[in-house]
């Protein structure tokens, strides 16, 4: 199981669909910061609480007019609170949580590098904490693949 800094580097290789279980690694350690299950779960009813208000303030305000009329006891500073503390908690698990991962994934061809896109994502998301190479056997166009290419 991850654990936030139990290591400083973490490598991992994987081939064809065998990269399931490094992908739950990443997102685990990326995604989730390392929580346990509880904090994801507290983590997810706080969204869920927030909806899509977090980047949306036309729609917050529009909501105190609804909510001084309905009498409702969810006000929008109560939102800003939650999404202030979840800001906070991500903050500190991004803060505190210093473990680089190094990702080799290898195939046939690049058409059979399966989400690709996502890793790539990821290693631009989190620059100096996850780094992904490619491998294939053959490349389609030489000219331009940028990956190792190799048994």
């Amino acid at each position: 199981q991850y654990r936030p800094n139990r290591w400083d580097n973490v490598c991992m290789l994987a081939g064809g669909t065998g990269f399931t279980p490094m992908l739950q690694v990443i997102r685990h350690a990326l995604d989730d910061g390392g929580l346990d299950k509880n904090e994801r779960d507290r983590l997810s009813r706080l969204h869920s609480a927030a909806g899509s208000l977090e980047d949306d303030e036309d729609a917050m305000t529009g909501m105190e007019g609804k909510n001084k009329k309905e009498g409702s006891s969810m006000v929008p500073s109560a939102l800003h609170s939650l999404l202030n503390r979840r800001r906070k908690q991500k903050e500190l698990i991004e803060a505190n949580d210093k473990t680089k991962l190094y990702f080799l994934y290898c195939n046939r061809t690049e058409r059979h590098l399966l989400l690709k896109g996502l890793f790539d994502d990821y290693a631009k998301r989190f620059p100096d904490r996850f780094k992904v190479s490619y491998c294939v056997d053959q490349a389609a166009d030489p000219a331009r693949w940028k990956g190792y290419t190799g048994y």
